[in-house]
């Protein structure tokens, strides 16, 4: 019986993680200095989001349940999120 070609594929990937170990910090950016280490993830999506506005936008925007989730790995911001809590009569 032939393996799946995925087996390969997840063979090397665990191989990978094992010589290479990863730690991943997973946080909701509630500071300043978190919020704005941020804004490079954001602007690779939002170009016309400028980096001195940004704060501002993300504060204003927290004042309607807005948060930010993000993944930072080895000190630098990889991956984020923007959501809201909201209710609907859907």
């Amino acid at each position: 019986m032939q393996k799946p070609k995925y087996h390969f594929k997840l063979t090397a990937i665990l191989l990978f993680v094992k010589l290479y170990p990863m730690t991943l910090d997973i946080f909701i950016a509630d500071t300043d200095a978190e919020i704005q280490a941020c804004f490079p993830v954001f602007s690779e999506l939002r170009p016309h989001i400028k980096a001195d506005q940004f704060l501002a936008q993300v504060r204003r925007q927290q004042a309607q349940s807005y948060q930010i989730l993000a993944v930072r790995q080895q000190g630098a911001v990889k991956s984020v999120a923007g959501f809201r809590f909201a209710e609907f009569l859907a």
